[in-house]
């Protein structure tokens, strides 16, 4: 995106855990493909020193879990990403003009 880099803030997850009891892990960002919840008690989230942590179990038989099991394993999958909505940001410059 040009320079363009979103830093988020350290605090940001607090008030979100505390206030959203119903946090889904998604496949691919698919409301269609949920592999866990935390109102169901299939997903923990917390907050540590780098930032929010999760993590589930792929139900078992679960197609596109499975699918995503043997591209972790394979290595072909190494990372993952959040949605997330902005209720408050502000744009700077770095010395590079980004």
């Amino acid at each position: 995106m040009g320079g363009f880099r979103e830093k988020i803030n350290s605090n940001a997850f607090n008030s979100v855990l505390e206030n959203n009891p119903d946090t889904r892990a998604l496949f691919n960002h698919n409301a269609d493909q949920i592999l866990a919840r935390s109102s169901s008690g299939t997903l923990s989230l917390s907050v540590d020193d780098t930032g929010l942590r999760y993590s589930f179990e792929v139900p078992e038989g679960l197609s596109y879990g499975d699918d995503l099991l043997v591209n972790l394993k394979n290595g072909n999958i190494t990372q993952s990403s959040f949605g997330f909505v902005v209720e408050d940001d502000s744009w700077g410059q770095d010395e590079d003009g980004n």
